[in-house]
Formats: C-alpha cells, sequence, structure tokens
C-alpha cells in the first residue's frame, strides 16, 4: 500500500486577480453627478433641435407656444444642473476615491447654471 495521497482540486488556483488588486473603490455620487451631466447635454441638443423646428411666426400668435417651450426647458435644465453640482460636490468631498466622474459631472452642472442665468439675465439688460 501507498501513502501516496492524490493533490486536492483548488477551483481557484490558476484564476487571477481582478485589475487593481481586488481593492475596488466607487464614487457613487460622482457617477450620478456625470450622468446627470450627461443627460444634462442630451436635453440642451433636445432644446436646440425642437426650438430651432418650431415655428417663429412673431404675428401669428405662435409665440407664446415658443416662449413655453423654452420654458419648460430651462426649468428642466436648471432642476438638473442643480443636482449635477450637487452631486458633483458630493464626490468631490470625503474620502479619498476616484473623483473624475464627479468633477466632469460638476464642471457640466456649473456650466449650465452660468449658461442660464446669463440666459435670463441678457434680456433685461439689453432691453
Amino acid at each position: 500500500m501507498s501513502s501516496y495521497d492524490p493533490p486536492s482540486y483548488n477551483p481557484n488556483a490558476f484564476v487571477a486577480p481582478p485589475p487593481g488588486g481586488g481593492n475596488r473603490s466607487t464614487n457613487v455620487p460622482g457617477r450620478i453627478a456625470l450622468i446627470v451631466g450627461v443627460a444634462l447635454t442630451l436635453l440642451q441638443l433636445a432644446r436646440i433641435l425642437v426650438i430651432w423646428s418650431m415655428p417663429m411666426d412673431v404675428g401669428g400668435g405662435s409665440d407664446g407656444l415658443w416662449r413655453a417651450v423654452d420654458l419648460g426647458f430651462t426649468v428642466g435644465e436648471a432642476v438638473l444642473a442643480v443636482l449635477a453640482v450637487i452631486t458633483g460636490a458630493v464626490g468631490l468631498a470625503g474620502r479619498p476615491r476616484p473623483r473624475g466622474a464627479a468633477a466632469a459631472g460638476l464642471a457640466l452642472g456649473t456650466s449650465t447654471l452660468l449658461f442660464l442665468l446669463l440666459n435670463v439675465t441678457m434680456p433685461l439688460i439689453y432691453q
């Protein structure tokens, strides 16, 4: 009789560790900020396409419809921009974690808020 025991089978013996050593750190608020920033950019594109495709008959009465659609897009962009700024700031603050997505979302939200501020104040200045 032999005292030889066959080696035990280990299914994980040849599995490579995940990239980065398996220590994955996520930044959920940063990712949310980036997603909202991209949605904000798509909403701005939709605004351009919708507003430019509407008839611009100043004397025919469609000016009220144009202003209502423009106001709807402005409010939607403002809400998304504030959400992107808040979640981007939360994603940049706190413990060390990846911050690229949070910075991008914060930048998109801030630039949109500045654009909306100019969009609202310029007609008041140049009347």
